[in-house]
């Protein structure tokens, strides 16, 4: 039985995802799953962590679960350890004695408790003051709205403050110099508008490892000599040759026998996505996390689809889909600086339809549209169970290699 859930980034104001919050979806074909609050949170407990492991859905992050009421007073978080899980109270939720009760006994229990969706009205004082933290839709209230009603949550000592619903740099900024600790949006998904910059060509160790594995056939010493002489990468080959995406048995402690255990294709994976990393120092973690996982997608799912790429083409083709985000460079400005054939420079610049339109599959699922990306993968002759099961990889993969770099 297949178990459907979305994840949407909780980011701080350094822009690191601190947490995800957990959305039940009731298959691949409904966006917007008409089930009653109480099965949906009971599904996500059920079917996704307690079967599956919080690492494989939000890769070792705490999860942002809705709650409704009659969860909330018959204890149902327990069912999930306090340490991995952060209750959200239902802005619907209404303060009687033994919700209220109930909700003390989850905070004393270690549990964190927010309030979702939070509007300051009459009456609403004692969950306040239970509250580890407030949510604030920015579609819902105005500035000068949200301002008033901060003050008056101000006087309720250790509160933290999450701005949802942000979708630009402005709502952004706003956001933080209103007080807010934490971010939740679309902004984090669709990447803004960046200063612009060009890569810098150099000798430097990472183009000498892009030179070394863009050769028809690797020369592994080389290439073990190069990241040898980087402490900084060759700490990120072994932490990820040992994570738990490769299941290893016993530990691999050099830097060789990392490179031979990758072997030809996934060390020039290896590089890229240190590429894309370093490109992208500075930015928010899920910039980096979709590019990677982007990249693993469209070489699984490319390959599914009969694309006429090789899986090595196709890898690199989504890893560097995103470039132009992390650096805020147009596209057609930027294939003119990086080490690739006018094939795949084509494909970047979407002259590919084949390619064009796999990416826009990918891009459905990582916005959550699965009624659309039900819809695309019947025109394809492909069942999305299996780009589903694709997906759900991509992002463990991503999870496991941006894990690596904290």
């Amino acid at each position: 039985m297949n178990s459907f859930v979305a994840r949407q980034p909780i980011l701080d104001e350094k822009e690191r995802t601190v947490a995800y919050e957990i959305l039940f979806r009731n298959g691949i074909e409904n966006e917007f799953p008409d089930v009653e609050g109480d099965k949906a949170t009971f599904r996500i407990i059920a079917d996704t962590f307690l079967a599956s492991g919080f690492k494989e859905v939000t890769g070792g992050k705490k999860a942002f679960i809705n709650f409704p009421e009659n969860l909330i007073v018959n204890m149902a978080p327990r069912f999930l350890p306090s340490e991995q899980i952060v209750v959200e109270v239902l802005e619907n939720v209404t303060p009687t004695k033994e919700v209220l009760e109930s909700i003390r006994r989850l905070k004393k229990d270690g549990y964190t408790i927010v309030l979702d969706d939070f509007m300051f009205l009459e009456g609403l004082e004692p969950l306040v003051e239970a509250a580890s933290m407030i949510k604030v839709d920015f579609k819902l209230l105005s500035v000068t709205e949200i301002q008033a009603m901060l003050e008056r949550l101000k006087l309720y000592s250790g509160l933290k403050f999450l701005a949802e619903k942000i979708e630009t740099y402005d709502q952004f900024e706003q956001a933080r110099e209103l007080g807010f600790s934490y971010f939740q949006g679309f902004f984090f998904a669709r990447p803004r508008l960046l200063k612009s910059r060009t890569i810098p060509i150099s000798e430097n160790n990472l183009f000498r490892m892009i030179s070394e594995v863009s050769k028809e056939n690797v020369d592994f010493s080389k290439v073990t000599s190069v990241i040898q002489n980087d402490v900084a990468v060759s700490l990120r080959l072994l932490r990820l040759v040992n994570s738990a995406y490769y299941r290893r048995m016993s530990r691999i402690d050099s830097v060789r026998d990392a490179v031979v255990m990758l072997g030809q294709d996934r060390i020039k994976r290896f590089v890229m996505m240190l590429f894309a990393a370093d490109i992208a120092e500075g930015k928010a973690d899920e910039l980096i996390k979709v590019s990677i996982s982007r990249a693993r997608m469209a070489e699984e799912a490319g390959a599914l689809l009969n694309i006429k790429f090789s899986r090595d083409e196709l890898f690199t083709l989504g890893l560097f889909s995103n470039v132009d985000a992390m650096l805020g460079i147009r596209m057609e400005d930027l294939v003119t600086q990086l080490p690739f054939s006018e094939k795949i420079n084509n494909a970047l610049l979407r002259k590919n339809t084949a390619f064009s339109n796999l990416l826009f599959i990918i891009k459905l699922f990582e916005r959550g549209f699965l009624k659309k990306a039900h819809h695309f993968c019947t025109r394809l002759k492909v069942k999305e169970e299996e780009m589903l099961d694709i997906y759900l990889d991509s992002l463990k993969m991503a999870d496991n290699f941006v894990n690596t770099f904290h």
